[in-house]
């Protein structure tokens, strides 16, 4: 206040050559004439200041404190060049400054305090970090002038990346990774720049693991994965993603919601996931569900075969069978085992119902014996691919089932073949029971049945020759 002429000067300051010069000349007859010292330090510093002595005043306030490196930078940038000057320019004379230990280093925030002092020599010539914003003004500065200016060469790309350039966590790479996306966005590290791809490689993976470190942004994470710049990296990066943090998404609407429309990540993806989730809870009908829906064939069969069939089969759920085998049967081309497999079950349905339905007359019961003795060949083979090491003193659920199922199979055979022999149609009886209890999977007692039969048959036959 009461200084209306330095005022005006400072209204005028960093602009024409012409005034800094006079500014010069003016301290210059100060100190020749003695009376510097008896001007007050702050108003003198001004004057150095707009007769463009930055390294002066910042020699002066270095001890107070007072200046970080950006406050430097920019007394360098207003007052140390002219208004003509390039980035480059700045720069140079700023980085000379430090070079001296004028000036303080370009250290990222969190490291500037305590304050710059003359002392940390070692500190000033090599900073443990640059930061982010020095590194930006480098290059900046060589896209814009050019090596031939002598301007200061770029720092190296992978330490401006780096957690150590804005922060103090050395795993936050947020920043790093939407600066990178920024820079490529208009061209500055295309493919041009040898270290782009790995670069962004890394700083993907780096910024994907801090997400899921974070727990509850699985759906940024997936976003995140869907940058990755190779389609093949890129699609199983998404997949596993999207089935490591499955209860997550899966639990919550609005996140299913996203990935579905919002990313467009495809139905079969969330479904394998979700089904990879069911397999782990042992929920083998949930997880049926989301493999059909996933589009797995082979594993869906192998699901219903080995795990639910033999379940729903002996609980009654004989529609649910049906359902499901009829859905796999359109895909039976891509199914490994099919034919001993949900074919068995699907056969055996059908075989029911033809039994019920078909009029018993001879052809239609010739059908069906033959159908019978088919099946029931294929249900031994069906055994030995679906469970080749059973013990008969624990059989497995399929195991049950494939009995169940040769058990009602003879059952139905003895009486199709009586059937026949009223209707006058000739049958070796002592053939026929054989065919009908030579099945491995038939019970001890239904075999033990089948002999008392052939016992009674034979006592019958002969019976009518001594008549006879």
């Amino acid at each position: 206040a009461g200084q209306p002429r330095l005022a005006g000067l400072l209204a005028r300051g960093g602009g024409r050559a012409q005034a800094t010069a006079l500014l010069t000349h003016q301290l210059q007859m100060w100190r020749t004439g003695g009376v510097s010292e008896h001007i007050c330090n702050e108003r003198r510093m001004v004057y150095e200041l707009l007769a463009g002595n930055v390294d002066v005043v910042v020699d002066y306030m270095r001890p107070l404190g007072l200046l970080d490196w950006r406050r430097t930078f920019g007394l360098y940038l207003w007052f140390g060049v002219s208004p003509s000057a390039r980035l480059g320019d700045v720069l140079a004379r700023y980085e000379g400054a430090q070079a001296h230990c004028l000036a303080p280093p370009a250290l990222p925030s969190y490291l500037e305090f305590p304050p710059f002092s003359s002392s940390s020599t070692s500190s000033c010539l090599h900073p443990p970090s640059y930061d982010l914003t020095f590194h930006l003004l480098r290059f900046a500065a060589a896209a814009c002038t050019g090596p031939e200016t002598g301007a200061p060469p770029p720092l190296p790309a992978s330490h401006m990346f780096l957690p150590a350039a804005f922060s103090q966590d050395p795993l936050d790479h947020a920043l790093a990774w939407h600066l990178l996306s920024a820079l490529k966005s208009i061209g500055y590290l295309g493919p041009s720049h040898a270290d782009a791809s790995l670069l962004e490689r890394r700083l993907t993976v780096s910024f994907l693991t801090q997400l899921q470190l974070a727990g509850g942004l699985t759906d940024w994470a997936v976003y995140l994965a869907m940058q990755m710049p190779e389609s093949s990296t890129r699609k199983a990066l998404v997949e596993d993603v999207v089935t490591r943090h499955c209860e997550e998404w899966s639990a919550s609407a609005a996140m299913t919601e996203f990935l579905r429309e919002g990313l467009r990540v495809p139905a079969a993806v969330l479904s394998a996931a979700q089904a990879q989730l069911a397999r782990y809870k042992r929920d083998w009908r949930v997880e049926l569900t989301h493999r059909l829906a996933a589009g797995h064939w082979g594993r869906a069969h192998n699901l219903l075969v080995e795990s639910l069939a033999p379940r729903m089969f002996l609980q009654g759920k004989h529609e649910e069978i049906q359902e499901v085998a009829v859905q796999l049967e359109t895909h039976k081309d891509q199914i490994d085992g099919w034919s001993l497999g949900g074919e068995i079950y699907l056969s055996f349905y059908e075989l029911q119902e033809f039994a019920e339905s078909a009029p018993a007359h001879q052809e239609n019961l010739l059908e069906r014996l033959h159908r019978y003795q088919t099946l029931a060949q294929d249900l031994h083979a069906a055994q030995q691919r679906w469970d080749p090491q059973e013990s008969s003193s624990c059989p497995s659920l399929p195991h049950v089932v494939y009995m169940r199922m040769a058990s009602t199979l003879s059952n139905q055979q003895v009486a199709c073949g009586n059937e026949l022999r009223d209707l006058g149609q000739e049958i070796s009886s002592e053939a026929f029971s054989i065919a009908c209890s030579e099945s491995p999977l038939l019970p001890q007692d239904v075999r033990a049945c089948h002999m008392h039969n052939l016992a009674g048959q034979l006592a019958v036959s002969l019976q009518r020759q001594s008549v006879h």
